[in-house]
């Protein structure tokens, strides 16, 4: 979750049946039974007009921080890319996320199952944000620059805040219908819960491990944990709020850092 895993947009409109699935462009309006029946819906909406605009420019802004493709290998790989990526939002929205494997999306985007993977290694990274490695190797570069007088704490701080700068900076569209969508599939499909929540741990050990490092003088094994454990916990949980109440998300976030610090409101 987060910016260890799925970005950082601001959710102004709650993705619930009524307000996903009711389009001003369309005046359309459905109703659901399900959290997952409206997100079919509305990606469906897409698919029947302007989805494969909305959808490959949606794919470009989070899928990668690359550079625009000077090579012919490059810019046929980014097409391909593309082209996966909008061909597994299509068949989740017409045979739901779980019913769909990825060697259907492989053979409808008229790929081999190879292929697939050489871009992705698993469905669940269609969904999630790639750059998490990234956003992890900020926060340790700036726990190991560590500054003359600073605690653990003031160093953990600042690490959580640009990792979160991070995260946003690589979110474009902060506006994108998209990006709703695909946040209501990481709340609600099982899998990509449990892969983000993983990752989100992993990255947790990682910085214990760099502030116990740099810090010896000041924290045992157990301090460390505590410390690191403490805010990123506060940024998860801010982070999950944030998503059932249709609040901005790296607003929430920001918040939780100021607490789980000791910040004045």
């Amino acid at each position: 979750m987060s910016m260890f895993s799925y970005g950082t947009r601001s959710r102004h409109a709650r993705c619930n049946p009524r307000s996903v699935t009711t389009s001003a462009r369309t005046g359309s309006r459905y109703s659901s039974r399900s959290r997952n029946a409206s997100i079919t819906m509305t990606t469906s909406r897409y698919i029947g007009s302007n989805f494969r605009v909305t959808l490959t420019s949606w794919s470009l802004q989070y899928h990668g921080r690359m550079t625009e493709p000077t090579g012919l290998r490059e810019r046929k790989k980014q097409r391909t890319r593309r082209a996966l990526i909008e061909t597994a939002y299509r068949l989740f929205a017409q045979k739901g996320y779980d019913r769909t494997t990825t060697a259907e999306i492989a053979a409808a985007a008229e790929v081999s199952n190879a292929t697939f993977f050489n871009h992705f290694a698993t469905k669940e990274d269609l969904v999630l944000t790639e750059d998490g490695e990234h956003i992890l190797r900020t926060g340790l570069e700036v726990i190991a620059e560590r500054h003359s007088g600073d605690t653990a704490l003031d160093v953990l701080r600042r690490a959580m805040l640009r990792m979160l700068a991070e995260a946003e900076a690589g979110l474009r569209d902060p506006a994108g219908e998209l990006e709703t969508i695909r946040l209501d599939l990481i709340t609600s499909v099982p899998a990509l819960r449990a892969t983000m929540l993983q990752r989100a741990f992993d990255a947790q050990q990682q910085l214990t491990a760099a502030l116990r490092q740099t810090h010896t003088d000041e924290l045992d094994d157990i301090d460390a944990a505590a410390l690191v454990g403490g805010v990123t916990g506060a940024v998860l949980a801010a982070g999950q709020a944030a998503l059932r109440t249709g609040q901005p998300l790296g607003t929430a976030m920001r918040r939780a850092i100021d607490i789980a610090t000791g910040q004045p409101k």
